[in-house]
């Protein structure tokens, strides 16, 4: 009894020298409430280094750059936070507000299908689709064999509308979750500009003619094409120029913890 005791006064105060440790995420909070901005957003990347990136560490992440006035991070961390949830409506309605804010106010480069497709896809989780999908084709295959097994016209006509609803709703649902599936590739070929200004070139060289000059929170679609440390992007208006690889970063892939790479 007394071992027993001692043991759990030893362990009472472990866990409260536990708890009496900030934890990495509210010092990093704790340094965001106080306008140390820089400091915060050494914090959170290393939060995000040591531990992985999460919505809420990319999230605030932005947040500690937009308030240094760097957009072009703020929109490379809210960009990725969105990418890990699809669905948030409000980091949806950062992501807009910031682009506004930039200098060049360009839109995400997606074309009104992939837009559509968002809207869709995200309107229920990827878990709800997985279910959703394979019960929408069995409940086609009943109606199917329904039909196929009928004997009289008007079961056979009840069961046929029935079979092609439910046949054409759960090949849209496969569509929409290869849409979720997407979403990483789809981001890997996607690129925010970082810093304050960059030219962009017909060549990839500076010696070739100026296309134009874009600015830090600028969203660009990469394309395929790499030379001499200048990628091949396509811009809003469907134009193609160069640019340099070093004034941009791609959505993905996410930041991840040092333990996670080994």
């Amino acid at each position: 009894m007394r071992r027993l005791s001692l043991f759990l006064i030893a362990l009472c105060g472990l866990i409260t020298l536990l708890g009496a440790t900030p934890r990495p995420s509210a010092e990093a909070d704790s340094l965001f409430l106080q306008k140390d901005y820089v400091a915060a957003t050494k914090a959170y990347e290393a939060l995000i280094q040591a531990e992985g990136s999460t919505v809420s560490r990319l999230f605030n992440l932005g947040n500690s750059y937009y308030q240094q006035g760097q957009l072009g991070q703020a929109m490379l961390a809210y960009e990725r936070a969105q990418l890990l949830d699809p669905r948030d409506q409000g980091l949806r309605e950062v992501r807009s507000f910031l682009a506004r804010k930039t200098v060049d106010k360009l839109p995400a480069p997606d074309g009104w299908l992939r837009q559509l497709g968002d809207s869709l896809a995200y309107a229920l989780p990827l878990s709800a689709w997985l279910i959703l999908c394979p019960l929408l084709f069995i409940g086609s295959l009943v109606g199917w064999v329904i039909f196929a097994l009928s004997e009289t016209p008007r079961l056979r006509r009840l069961s046929f509308y029935p079979a092609v609803v439910t046949l054409g709703l759960s090949l849209l649902s496969g569509a929409l979750i290869a849409h979720w599936l997407s979403a990483p590739k789809i981001a890997s070929e996607r690129a925010v500009i970082v810093l304050p200004e960059v030219s962009l070139y017909a060549e990839p060289n500076t010696e070739s003619t100026l296309v134009t000059k874009l600015h830090e929170g600028a969203r660009l679609q990469l394309l395929e094409k790499k030379t001499g440390g200048f990628v091949q992007v396509e811009l809003a208006d469907g134009r193609r120029a160069w640019i340099a690889e070093r004034t941009l970063e791609t959505i993905a892939p996410l930041p991840s913890s040092a333990s996670s790479r080994h």
